[in-house]
């Protein structure tokens, strides 16, 4: 077993080496397709990493998060050089997952501790500093269940000057965490998101810690039909900081926005959306999978909501969306969405009103009418074809461009419309 797990490493390096970037660091076919940091020194570590799992093991990629690679590496201990964190399956205790973390001594890159991790996978990892010692701790969501996002959330901070960590007494079950000073005390907490149970509504938890020690500081009920978390987004407000959470509902097909804050009065986090009296949260929920963002680039985070006050052809809908404000939500601007392809349309209250859109499936364009005049179209073009065909769109100027899609715009020039202005208008998603 240890012979062919050295062969795929060999291969692997061997392709990486020749320059097929696609290719990571891996020791089973699972592993082949997930991704890993791109460092000149993951021969080393590896190499690190097969010197103290002599009995064998396959590497294990966190799914999610800002961290999707094999080997991560961080400055752990604050010296200007990096450490890597590994995750693994011992090949002589399957089903369990280890985390080792890995340092670069004179000579060589060495195991210094390893943590018998609390699941058969790896969600997601983070690292924030959640004591207020200046030293970021290790967050990790141990996955519970198989190709599920629930997960055993653990913190661990280290021990003194050297790289051992310990764990904050247990773990917290949960599908997602975000980590951020929500209560504004210079310290930053560790907020978790659970889906619930056949018994227990959705809701969140906010935890701090001190020294030692873990405090479950505050709570809050969230919508009774939110199945996963999609988007954790931190923003300021009049109320703080403040957490925008976008969730998909039981139909699969509509989302809603939990906002959250840290109340000084209830001494919790709230969520003044949600209703007890009906487990749900109207406000924000929306037939649209749009995400929060700050939509018009004003640095705040706005939240869209159905618009229905306008007749659109099926293919397209209309979004207001809003922005907290002296405990109220507020109108910032509308947009026009187009569902098939991926991309919004940011139009002013005017805009809105006067113009009659319209939406050629076959051709898959969107056009713009003030009364019989048209104003402009927007297509959207799969980049491949695009890209063999440039010439077939030589009546277009290219606005936009994403992985899967090329947008083009065409506009009548007797308008006071411009390719410049839709191009600043238009956000994909």
């Amino acid at each position: 077993m240890k012979k062919i797990r050295i062969s795929v490493v060999v291969l692997c390096l061997a392709l990486l080496l020749n320059g097929c970037h696609s290719f990571r660091f891996a020791t089973s076919i699972e592993d082949l397709i997930s991704p890993v940091s791109p460092s000149g020194e993951n021969e080393e570590v590896l190499s690190a990493l097969n010197n103290y799992c002599e009995a064998g093991y396959s590497l294990k990629v966190p799914s999610g998060g800002n961290y999707t690679t094999a080997f991560v590496f961080t400055d752990l201990d604050s010296d200007g050089q990096n450490e890597a964190l590994a995750f693994y399956e011992p090949s002589d205790s399957l089903g369990s997952v280890n985390m080792a973390v890995i340092q670069k001594g004179e000579k060589s890159w060495n195991v210094v501790n390893n943590i018998v991790g609390e699941g058969s996978g790896v969600n997601r990892v983070d690292f924030s500093d959640l004591n207020n010692d200046s030293v970021d701790e290790i967050v990790v969501g141990w996955s519970v269940i198989s190709k599920s996002d629930v997960s055993n959330v653990n913190v661990y901070f280290r021990l003194d000057d050297s790289l051992t960590y310990e764990s904050y007494s247990d773990s917290v079950t949960g599908n997602d965490f975000l980590c951020a000073d929500i209560n504004e005390d210079s310290a930053n907490d560790l907020l978790i998101f659970s889906t619930g149970s056949v018994n227990e509504s959705p809701y969140a938890e906010l935890y701090s810690f001190e020294g030692k020690e873990k405090y479950k500081i505050g709570y809050t009920k969230l919508d009774s039909t939110i199945t996963s978390f999609e988007k954790l987004s931190v923003g300021k407000t009049d109320a703080g900081t403040s957490v925008y959470v976008d969730a998909l509902r039981a139909d699969g097909s509509s989302m809603v926005t939990e906002f959250i804050y840290y109340s000084n009065y209830y001494d919790s986090i709230v969520s003044p959306l949600y209703s007890y009296s009906t487990g749900r949260t109207s406000e924000t929920t929306r037939d649209d999978l749009i995400y929060s963002s700050d939509i018009d680039g004003d640095s705040v985070i706005e939240i869209p909501t159905d618009y229905d006050d306008i007749s659109l052809p099926d293919k397209l809908s209309a979004q207001d969306w809003v922005s907290y404000k002296s405990t109220i939500f507020v109108h910032k601007c509308y947009t026009v969405s187009c569902k098939r392809d991926a991309y919004v349309l940011i139009v002013t209250d005017d805009e809105l009103e006067d113009l009659t859109f319209t939406y050629d499936e076959e051709g898959r364009e969107l056009s713009a009418f003030d009364e019989d005049t048209l104003c402009y179209n927007i297509k959207a073009v799969l980049k491949s074809t695009y890209d063999s065909n440039p010439d077939d769109f030589l009546s277009y100027v290219k606005i936009y461009e994403n992985s899967g899609y090329v947008y083009l715009a065409r506009v009548n020039s007797e308008t006071s419309y411009s390719t410049d202005y839709l191009a600043d208008t238009i956000r994909t998603y």
